[in-house]
């Protein structure tokens, strides 16, 4: 996602997953309150490692009590591009909904949680879903979209439908080479 072409950075290896660090102390932070000090905290996270799945979970879950709108669809469209799993494309989604909800498009944010659904269960899914069905003023659950409704939001809202192609291509080929040194658990994991 953040190649350098010009290999003019310099990679320098550290002892510990720093960006980690941080996203636990802005995860206190925010515990605390303390929401300027929590952003200034996964701002250098993300600096640190603009690829890792929970900055951007981290990041979202800020941006909600911050009630950022714009921060909110940045880590939403962050954590699909650089997600690893089901669950955090789903989270991905959620969030995108929760967005949605907060600009008041609830039929936006329904597709969204519905897409959210498909990758993961959620507690949050049924209490989401029974606020976004009141703002929608209906007395009953909503229709769910079908496939194609669901990829036509997407595409209009320009999100990206299902995991990132890099993500999986990568975890495609690590898992041929592991399977060709005879790594199956490994391969099979990836």
């Amino acid at each position: 996602i953040f190649e350098d072409k010009n290999n003019a950075k310099q990679i320098k290896p550290v002892n510990c997953n720093l960006a980690r660090v941080y996203v636990m102390y802005c995860f206190g932070l925010t515990k605390k309150k303390r929401y300027d000090e929590a952003h200034n905290s996964i701002e250098r996270a993300r600096e640190l490692n603009p690829v890792d799945p929970e900055v951007y979970i981290q990041y979202a879950e800020l941006a909600k009590l911050q009630k950022n709108t714009e921060e909110l669809k940045m880590s939403a469209e962050m954590l699909l591009k650089c997600a690893v799993s089901k669950s955090q494309v789903g989270q991905a989604y959620f969030n995108y909904s929760f967005y949605y909800s907060e600009l008041k498009q609830f039929d936006k944010a329904l597709a969204l949680l519905q897409m959210s659904k498909i990758f993961r269960e959620s507690d949050l899914y049924e209490t989401e879903l029974e606020y976004i069905t009141e703002c929608m003023g209906l007395g009953h659950e909503p229709k769910m979209y079908t496939t194609n409704e669901l990829m036509n939001i997407l595409i209009a809202e320009n999100i990206q439908p299902g995991p990132s192609a890099s993500v999986v291509h990568l975890a495609n080929q690590i898992a041929g080479e592991l399977e060709s040194d005879l790594d199956l658990k490994n391969a099979k994991y990836f």
